[in-house]
């Protein structure tokens, strides 16, 4: 079982925090797009 979450953790970490990443920069570069 632990094997199992670390597993899934490390499978899902990754990609929640390129999408978190992804999702700030995009508000940026659209705050920055309309700004302009």
């Amino acid at each position: 079982w632990p094997l199992i979450t670390a597993g899934a953790l490390l499978a899902t970490l990754p990609t929640v925090f390129v999408f978190v990443f992804l999702q700030r920069y995009f508000i940026q570069g659209l705050t920055l797009g309309s700004g302009k």
